[in-house]
């Protein structure tokens, strides 16, 4: 039996499985009409269905191979959330966990700490959710040091310590995400 309550971010589904953060993210930030469940979702499943999070409607969607009935696959993802009691309709939340997923894995992937920032930021141009403002704000200031030398979009941030700065800023996110300028 699932826990009663789960806090997304907290959950240990994220550990075990930390693409759930992703499908989570993408099921509340793609319209319903361009959504679509891909095999992506169903190697999801099939990880989820190896731990103990084994319910009848996981190891169906891991056994899908059929992506035709996308109605029937978006339904069965939310059974699978429900049962998670995972609350798609709380959005900073979900984008929060989604930027903690993207952060650690660029770490684990040596990715360039501007690479991670470009991704946080496209995120904060495409879904306009205010998490991912501050990445949008650093974004535009690294940018401006690379190409004038100099910045004016965020305090302490300069030339020489760009790097080391911006991988503080993000490792000191995972631990707590909120925005620095953007006070819902």
């Amino acid at each position: 039996m699932m826990e009663n309550k789960i806090n997304l971010c907290t959950n240990e589904i994220l550990t075990k499985i930390p693409s759930t953060a992703k499908l989570v993210f993408y099921k509340i930030a793609i319209e319903d009409a361009n959504f679509e469940i891909t095999p992506e979702w169903i190697e999801w499943a099939a990880e989820l269905a190896q731990t103990q999070y084994k319910t009848p409607h996981i190891i169906e969607l891991s056994h899908k191979t059929d992506m035709d009935d996308q109605i029937y696959l978006r339904g069965l993802t939310n059974v699978i959330f429900d049962e998670f009691n995972i609350d798609l309709n709380d959005i900073p939340t979900i984008c929060k966990c989604y930027g903690i997923y993207l952060i650690r894995q660029g770490f684990a992937e040596n990715k360039d700490v501007y690479e991670i920032l470009t991704q946080l930021a496209n995120l904060f141009i495409v879904t306009n959710y205010y998490v991912f403002y501050d990445f949008y704000t650093l974004h535009l200031a690294y940018t401006e040091l690379k190409k004038e030398g100099e910045q004016n979009y965020w305090d302490g941030l300069d030339f020489k310590n760009k790097e080391e700065y911006i991988r503080k800023y993000l490792e000191q996110w995972i631990k707590n995400p909120s925005s620095q300028l953007y006070n819902k």
